[in-house]
């Protein structure tokens, strides 16, 4: 826990005294636990500690946006990521494009199953000379994929980005990301048969639904249906569920698909 600990507080920025404060411990003898006497810290002040730093249960906190800084050295990063990936986690990232601000920086999707429930935002610091490597991915991390789509995070969101809530954040990156990490066919990817084919979506679809049962195709349009009211985007309502949706689809709830399911005498 201790070489955890050392590690977020490196990546996090915070100082010793800010980790107390919010662990409700006190300073010297959270100093004196980092220094190696493990006698000094009970271990629910020590997990104490590790929760003030964003890590519960032995990975990243769920549905918290985790805020890094790394410079040239990418060994504590690379240290908690491969924790990740060792506990099943799928990890890809996806680099900042050239914004002033951002250069350099990437976010981090940590995916258990089909659900990004974990991201990691990694800032590079501003110095006279630009770091090395002089962007985040997969290489220089030693963890997960590069995801090829970039991440067009313009300056007002990028100064509201540490105070965001994670679902706010998720909605700034390119569903093609999510796509590719998740393993769903997108448009850019083709058929094993024919290679200058795209996915034929609506026939994956079709294909789908011919599957289910009354009760299955009744619970989904239930579950959509609610969803449709919590105020959430179609593509973070796809995100949620693990669910391929590319942005040219039309939300089979819109006006014109109740028109016509109304003629069907359907609700």
């Amino acid at each position: 826990m201790r070489d955890i600990a050392i590690d977020l507080i490196e990546l996090t920025g915070l100082s010793q005294r800010d980790v107390a404060t919010r662990a409700g411990v006190h300073r010297p003898n959270l100093t004196t636990w980092l220094s190696g006497k493990a006698q000094q810290l009970s271990e629910a002040n020590q997990l104490a500690v590790l929760n003030a730093l964003g890590w519960q249960y032995g990975r990243l906190a769920v549905g918290r946006l985790h805020f890094w800084w790394v410079g040239h050295d990418f060994s504590a990063a690379s240290r908690v990521l491969r924790a990740e990936a060792e506990a099943g986690a799928r990890i890809g990232i996806v680099r900042a494009d050239e914004w002033e601000d951002a250069r350099g920086a990437a976010a981090v999707l940590i995916a258990d199953g089909r659900h990004v429930q974990r991201l990691v935002v990694i800032c590079r610091p501003l110095a006279a000379q630009p770091p090395q490597p002089p962007e985040v991915n997969a290489s220089a991390l030693g963890v997960g994929i590069t995801l090829r789509d970039k991440w067009a995070v313009d300056r007002g969101r990028w100064i509201e980005i540490a105070t965001d809530p994670i679902d706010w954040v998720l909605d700034t990156l390119p569903d093609s990301a999510f796509l590719e990490l998740l393993g769903a066919p997108t448009l850019s990817q083709t058929g094993a048969d024919d290679a200058t084919r795209p996915v034929d979506w609506d026939l994956e679809l079709k294909t789908m639904l011919a599957n289910w049962t009354e009760e299955e195709r009744a619970d989904w349009i239930a579950l959509l249906s609610a969803l449709r009211y919590s105020g959430l985007s179609p593509s973070a309502i796809a995100r949620k569920l693990g669910v391929a949706m590319r942005s040219a689809r039309v939300p089979f709830w819109s006006a014109g698909w109740r028109a016509t399911h109304s003629e069907e005498g359907e609700t």
